[in-house]
Parts: C-alpha cells; structure tokens; sequence
C-alpha cells in the first residue's frame, strides 16, 4: 500500500475497509461502500448509511485514542495520558466517500483531533455544515487534494462544496492537474508531511519525513 510505503516509521497507518453493501448506481450489486449512492447526482444521500458508517468510523477513533493512552512513555509522554493530548495525535483522512466520511467523522468528532484529509473527497450534505461543526474541532486542519481531471467526483462539484466551508474551517484546498480520480506519490508525501507538522499548514515543505 502506498501510504505504508511513504510513510515514516514513526507514523501509524490504519486503513479501514468499507463494508460491503448493495449500491444503486452499481445496478444494487454488492460491493465495498461506506454508503449508498443513488445517482451519480449525488443529489439524494443515503443519510442513514452515511451516520451508521460514522458510527462505526468513531470507533475506530477512540481505539486510536485508547491505544495512544496505553503505550506512552510516563516518563517522556505523561502528557499524552490525558484523553484530549492523545486524541490531537490522530487523524482521520480518506479517498473518494473515504474522503466525504472522513469530512463527516472528524467535524462531528467530541475530541480534538490532529487534522482532517480529503483526497479526491467531497462534502456530504448530511453534514449539515458549518451549523454541525463540532465546537472543539472547529480549528481543527483540513487538507484537500482533488484532480481537475477527475470523471467520478468531478473538480467542480467538489469544490462548490468545500467552498461553502470556507471561512469556518482552517482549510486548503489544493487541485492538482491531468489527475483523475486516483492519488500519486507527491500528494501523499505532502499527507505525511501535514501529519508530521501536527496539522499545521506553515512550511510543509520542509517537514521532516
């Protein structure tokens, strides 16, 4: 996997697997989906999928959490005890409906989280933003990486939505161009450099990986 290669050591990657459930604009054949997607519109969420998912999504947050409470060091990291330190060492980010529910998951969150990332993602009307913006995360990062080539989710109907987000989120919002709907190496090495900079914008280029 890509990310498992790019990313340094002292990063934990852990991808989670979309359930697989019958989708509609795949003729109601199964396959693997966070959610249903009736048309290719977008125009009517399957609401119900999308909150079970991030049911399911938040889980795997406060495990994250859990764990990072459990394994640090008393003596180096005793802060990271404290359930709100840890949670700031975690990010949620995906690709595609990956990306859109990771949008969903980290605004809603109940704990500070490091930063969200959308890759070739959208925005979820389901979300209700920016009224549903959870308070504690409303300065949380976001970083948004989408190809102006990209015929499933196209540029236009992704940025119409995170455009809405502006001014309510610390966001970038990058397009690469000729990308269609996939990820290259150099947006994931940016990814990395985003986590290892704690969320932060400012000099990413010259993050240490």
């Amino acid at each position: 996997d890509i990310f498992h290669q790019l990313a340094p050591s002292s990063m934990r990657v852990v991808l989670l697997h979309a359930p697989t459930i019958p989708v509609t604009i795949n003729g109601g054949m199964e396959m693997p989906a966070w959610y249903d997607i009736k048309d290719f519109s977008r125009t009517s969420e399957d609401s119900s999928g999308i909150r079970s998912s991030g049911i399911k999504i938040n889980e795997a947050i406060d495990t994250e959490i859990k764990r990072l409470q459990s394994i640090v060091d008393d003596e180096k990291h005793s802060e990271c005890k404290d359930a709100s330190a840890a949670s700031q060492n975690v990010f949620i980010g995906g690709f595609s409906m990956g990306g859109a529910m990771a949008v969903y998951c980290g605004y809603h969150f109940a704990q500070k989280l490091g930063g969200v990332i959308a890759l070739s993602g959208y925005v979820l009307e389901t979300c209700n933003y920016p009224s549903e913006i959870h308070e504690v995360n409303k300065d949380t990062s976001l970083l948004v990486y989408h190809g102006d080539s990209d015929p499933v989710v196209p540029f236009t109907f992704s940025e119409k939505g995170f455009n809405a987000l502006q001014g309510h989120l610390n966001m970038r919002y990058n397009k690469i161009k000729y990308l269609q709907h996939s990820v290259d190496p150099d947006e994931i090495q940016r990814v990395c450099q985003f986590v290892m900079n704690g969320g932060g914008f400012s000099d990413m280029s010259s993050a240490k990986l």
